[in-house]
């Protein structure tokens, strides 16, 4: 069905000076540096679902900045350099997301970050060594390997070796995104959910989105877009610009039911980062598996799968709460976007188009600077 804008609607609702597809963490946090610096643009924030379905609130709650083991991993494909600067970013990322949300419950809670060794690993070897290269980022011994802390924390026997993260910590993802929604809606974003963008069209004058919602068709005109999702099925007329690659990883994650005890304070995570876990008051959230099927996880599908979850299941009755048998009470999964070189990327597709993405599963961290970045090439040019 297609409904003609009213006399109203033409320059009231549907005419902006910036629409960002996406309210997501990056997307909301892009709209919010924009109405800061310029508090009279006209900017609209749309989402397909009636909350962000990617993964801003489908991820875990890390505060994290990377292991030892992802750090150790990166040198060796990105170089010394490159891998400190993604640290650095990431950082940098979490400081501003903290210090834009102070005064808001997120859930915050700086309790440390913990990687667990089934194995012997040669990260284990160098931890003094990274930690040096580290100073320049963090102060402080920010790799501490503490493995009496693995019978206190109350894991099998299949943990070898502990490492604690100092300075990360968790948050509520739900709490995080309300709060942001909230922010940006206070400086004057207009936020419109439940609004399917089928396809842009980039002319010499403006953009047009073409939008669907649960009533209607309707074009969306501004002068300037951002695509702030992966962008999957979104079809871009009118400029003659390929579109960087964009790997979708499917996340999925179960919650337990309460335990009679529990010893877990922070965030944990093992094997290269693949399965990561948290307590969420008596409970254990825990997620990850992709990598025993990664084809199959390369997927935009927000559906669980029982191989995922019986693995899921084996982490839980095999190495993180051995003997408890865990009842596993609620399950979901979300999609994350993965470049191919481990980098967060805002590409100018055109004087009026530009993309934002390259989290690589730290959204949480990288979000804020994207969006800032992404904010100041758009005002440059207005």
């Amino acid at each position: 069905m297609t409904t003609t804008p009213s006399w109203w609607d033409l320059d009231s609702t549907t005419v902006y000076d910036v629409i960002v597809v996406g309210a997501g963490i990056i997307g909301t946090q892009t709209a919010i540096e924009l109405v800061t610096e310029r508090p009279e643009l006209r900017v609209l924030l749309v989402d397909r679902g009636l909350r962000p379905t990617g993964a801003s609130t489908r991820n875990a709650g890390f505060v994290c900045f990377g292991s030892a083991g992802e750090l150790y991993a990166d040198m060796k494909v990105m170089g010394r350099e490159g891998a400190l600067n993604i640290v650095q970013q990431r950082i940098e990322g979490l400081h501003l997301l903290l210090q834009r949300t102070q005064g808001y419950d997120i859930g915050y809670e700086e309790n440390g970050g913990h990687e667990l060794f089934l194995h012997h690993h040669d990260v284990l070897d160098v931890l003094d060594d990274l930690n040096d290269a580290m100073q320049r980022i963090r102060p402080g011994k920010t790799y501490e390997r503490r493995d009496d802390l693995i019978p206190t924390f109350g894991f099998s026997p299949l943990v070898k070796s502990l490492v604690t993260i100092h300075g990360e910590g968790t948050l509520h993802s739900g709490k995080l995104m309300s709060a942001l929604w909230h922010m940006a809606e206070d400086r004057g974003v207009r936020l419109r959910t439940g609004c399917m963008v089928e396809s842009v069209s980039v002319q010499s004058n403006g953009v047009t989105l073409h939008c669907t919602d649960s009533l209607s068709h309707a074009d969306l005109q501004c002068e300037h877009v951002v695509l702030a999702t992966n962008a999957a099925g979104v079809l871009i007329d009118g400029i003659d610009v390929p579109l960087r690659m964009i790997e979708p990883a499917r996340g999925q994650v179960v919650v337990t039911g309460p335990r009679a005890k529990q010893p877990l304070q922070g965030s944990y995570h093992y094997d290269d980062g693949f399965y990561y876990f948290r307590s969420l008051g008596s409970r254990i959230l825990l997620g990850g598996g992709r990598n025993t099927d990664i084809e199959r996880e390369r997927t935009h599908s927000f559906d669980t799968t029982s191989e995922i979850l019986s693995v899921l299941r084996d982490a839980l009755d095999q190495v993180i709460a051995p003997g408890e048998n865990l009842a596993i009470e609620h399950s979901w999964a979300g999609t994350m976007g993965f470049s191919d070189d481990k980098q967060p990327h805002v590409d100018r597709l055109h004087e009026r188009l530009t993309r934002a993405f390259g989290c690589n599963g730290m959204g949480v961290a990288l979000g804020a600077n994207i969006a800032r970045t992404t904010a100041a090439s758009i005002l440059k040019s207005a």
